[in-house]
């Protein structure tokens, strides 16, 4: 992920956890307990959580649209989102400060990404693909002749002369 939307995505999730809160206190009912919030308060703060969020991704669009991090980067962002970002769609924008319309980095859990990218390889699915490129490189060695380059084998007179030449050297370093 690039290191221009770490802070979206700090900021977003904390307004994901304040609307779970929220939803917890409307779908429960109060039994006559106290609350330092109520949950319209709650509703308020993680919208306004939303809305921060929203700012700093406009922000970061707009400093990659200027070059600020080079070329590329633009379109290294829109890769990674979710969703399509337009903040110059005017009426057709959909971009809302709200859980639904709040663009996700790819590989986000949120239920509410459109798309989260690929999910996570377990253990077991790891083992069983190396397993799978060890037969296949078994069976392309049966099926098919490999050549591979033999190696020089030194004769019996090239090694004396190598052991000669190494014990001359050995003796004029010790002189």
């Amino acid at each position: 992920m690039p290191e221009q939307l770490k802070s979206y995505n700090i900021k977003l999730n904390a307004a994901d956890l304040m609307w779970a809160r929220y939803e917890a206190m409307s779908t429960h009912a109060a039994h006559g307990t106290k609350r330092k919030m109520t949950p319209s308060q709650i509703e308020d703060r993680a919208e306004s959580l939303y809305e921060d969020a929203l700012e700093n991704l406009e922000e970061t669009f707009s400093s990659a649209e200027r070059g600020d991090w080079g070329m590329e980067m633009i379109d290294r962002l829109h890769r990674w989102m979710d969703r399509k970002i337009d903040f110059d769609a005017g009426f057709n924008r959909t971009l809302a400060p709200d859980v639904h319309s709040m663009p996700r980095v790819r590989g986000s859990e949120s239920r509410y990404a459109e798309d989260s990218g690929l999910p996570k390889l377990s253990k077991r699915i790891k083992r069983q693909l190396c397993a799978l490129h060890s037969l296949l490189v078994a069976c392309c060695e049966i099926a098919f002749e490999v050549p591979y380059p033999q190696p020089n084998v030194a004769s019996a007179t090239q090694t004396q002369e190598l052991k000669s030449k190494l014990a001359d050297l050995l003796k004029k370093i010790k002189t």
